[in-house]
């Protein structure tokens, strides 16, 4: 990659080898990277060597990577859409018709 490289992973743990990332950044052979999902959830420095290492960052040259908790989902809105959707596909259940768009084949 590019030492210009920023990498963002906002979508499942995993896809992203931590170890090769976390030398990546060390060596500054990217610019950055900015991350809310890992590996093994939920995320900690018992199990994730990059928190771990953010835990002991140095001040003076701190690793160039955002971490956020993955609750994007998790806002009043998308809340209350949920459970429209649950109420929608268990009334339809027991109607016999389920609404189209959550029907998955």
């Amino acid at each position: 990659m590019s030492s210009q490289t920023v990498l963002i992973n906002l979508s499942r743990g995993g896809v992203v080898d931590e170890e090769a990332l976390l030398l990546a950044l060390q060596r500054r052979s990217i610019a950055g990277a900015a991350m809310d999902v890992f590996a093994v959830e939920p995320g900690g420095s018992t199990t994730s060597s990059l928190l771990r290492t953010l835990q002991h960052d140095d001040d003076e040259n701190p690793l160039p990577l955002v971490v956020t908790p993955h609750l994007a989902w998790f806002s009043e809105a998308t809340i209350k859409n949920l459970q429209r959707m649950v109420k929608e596909n268990v009334e339809g259940w027991f109607a016999g018709t389920l609404p189209a768009q959550n029907i998955v084949i």
